[in-house]
């Protein structure tokens, strides 16, 4: 997680799809969680973005932002909270497509 800076949910989809068992993904991530803090890795690829990003911060802006986070694999509570902590604007709540 912090070597490829992607949330749980991507590193768990592409563990599956390498053919790793779920016993040992769920016992990797939650090792991981422990040391990984994944609103920070949340807060730095934002920052990243935003540092990237001309002129005002608008919806667009912020949706592209939160579609960005969700194919990275952060949980979308995590994602809404860290958006509106940095850009200081309300984020609606979408629900995850399965």
């Amino acid at each position: 997680m912090e070597i490829r800076r992607q949330g749980k949910f991507r590193i768990k989809r592409d563990l599956r799809a390498r053919g790793v068992p779920d016993e040992q993904i769920e016992a990797a991530l939650a090792e991981t969680a422990e040391t990984v803090d994944e609103a920070a890795l949340v807060r730095h690829r934002i920052e990243r973005k935003l540092k990237l990003t001309r002129g005002e911060i608008d919806d667009r802006k912020i949706a592209s932002l939160y579609g960005s986070l969700m194919r990275a694999g952060f949980a979308p509570d995590l994602i809404r909270r860290e958006l509106k902590a940095l850009t200081r604007a309300e984020v609606p709540e979408v629900e995850p497509s399965e």
